[in-house]
C-alpha cells in the first residue's frame, strides 16, 4: 500500500495522473464571525515642497469581522471591529531627529461596515466605495485583505485576471484596478486542506478632496468661487499589491492572508505639493 501511494503521488507531480479542478468561492452566513490576529506595518515618506518627512508604523490588533447580512448574489454585509491596539509610530524629521511613541487601546478605531463579495473583492467601506474612503487604501480594503478568486473551478497552476472601476458617487473620485490571480498550490494549514491563492494587483486612482465648482444661484457668475475647475486638493496615484490567502475550499472561508503594497500620490493645487510615497503589509492569522 505504502508503494502504491508513494508512487501514486510521483505520477501527480510528473503530471500523468489528472489534477481535478475545484470550484474556490467564499460562502458568508448571517450572524457567523472570523476571527483573525492583525499585524500592519507601513513606511511613507511625504515630500512638501523641499521638505521630507517619514514616517513608520507599527500595528497589532485582535480584529473581528461578522456577517450581518447575505445577499442573493452572496454578497456580505460584515462589521469589522479591532480591539487590544497597539500603535508604535516613528517620524524623523528634516533635521534628522527621530521620535518614537507607542500607544495602547482597547477600542481605538469605530467599527467599520464592509460589503464583500464571494470573490474575494471589497467593495465598499462604511457604505461608500473604497476609492472614496481611502486613495491609500483602494486595495487593501481596509483591514481585511482577500485574494481575489475565480469565477469558475480550477486546479494548482490556473491563472485568472479581473480588471474593475471603482467611482465615488458624483464622479469626483475613480479608480481602475487590475488583478491577475494564480492558484499557487494545495497545502496543509493547522490541519486543514487548502488552495494557495495569489492575487498581483495595480490600482490607478485620482481624487479631488474639495468638489470641483457647481453652479451656485447666489454668485454673480453663477459659479462656486475656487481657484481650478478640478477642485482644491485633487489626489492622483497608483498602487500595487501582491496578496496571499489560504482558502479552505470545501468551508468557504479564508484561514489566513497576507499583503504587500506599494503605493505613490501626489496631491497637487495646494501652496506647496506634496508627493507621498511607501509601503505596508498586512498579515491575518487566525485568532
Amino acid at each position: 500500500m505504502r508503494r502504491l501511494t508513494a508512487v501514486a503521488v510521483l505520477l501527480v507531480a510528473c503530471g500523468i495522473l489528472p489534477v481535478h479542478a475545484q470550484a474556490i468561492s467564499l460562502a458568508f452566513k448571517q450572524g457567523e464571525q472570523f476571527k483573525y490576529a492583525l499585524h500592519f506595518t507601513g513606511t511613507f515618506s511625504a515630500h512638501i515642497g523641499a521638505v521630507l518627512q517619514d514616517v513608520k508604523i507599527d500595528a497589532k490588533a485582535r480584529e473581528t469581522v461578522a456577517t450581518t447580512a447575505v445577499e442573493s448574489d452572496g454578497t456580505a454585509d460584515m462589521t469589522l471591529t479591532l480591539s487590544d491596539l497597539t500603535i508604535t509610530t516613528t517620524g524623523k524629521a528634516a533635521d534628522g531627529s527621530t521620535t518614537t511613541s507607542t500607544t495602547t487601546q482597547t477600542n481605538a478605531i469605530p467599527p467599520q461596515q464592509l460589503k464583500v463579495a464571494p470573490d474575494g473583492r471589497i467593495l465598499s467601506i462604511n457604505g461608500q466605495n473604497i476609492s472614496s474612503e481611502s486613495p491609500f487604501g483602494v486595495l487593501t480594503g481596509s483591514y481585511l485583505v482577500y485574494a481575489v478568486l475565480p469565477d469558475s473551478a480550477v486546479k494548482p497552476g490556473d491563472k485568472w485576471s479581473k480588471s474593475y472601476d471603482q467611482a465615488q458617487p458624483g464622479g469626483s473620485s475613480s479608480v481602475h484596478v487590475t488583478s491577475n490571480s494564480t492558484y499557487l498550490r494545495d497545502e496543509s494549514f493547522h490541519g486543514v486542506n487548502s488552495a494557495v491563492i495569489e492575487t498581483k494587483s495595480a490600482a490607478d486612482f485620482t481624487m479631488n478632496l474639495i468638489p470641483p465648482k457647481s453652479p451656485l444661484p447666489n454668485t454673480p457668475n453663477g459659479t462656486r468661487p475656487g481657484p481650478t475647475p478640478g477642485g482644491l486638493g485633487s489626489v492622483q496615484g497608483s498602487e500595487t499589491s501582491d496578496t496571499t490567502s489560504w482558502v479552505d475550499a470545501a468551508a468557504h472561508r479564508v484561514l489566513k492572508s497576507s499583503m504587500k503594497a506599494t503605493l505613490r500620490a501626489t496631491i497637487a493645487e495646494f501652496e506647496n505639493q506634496v508627493t507621498v510615497t511607501g509601503t505596508q503589509t498586512v498579515d491575518l492569522e487566525p485568532a
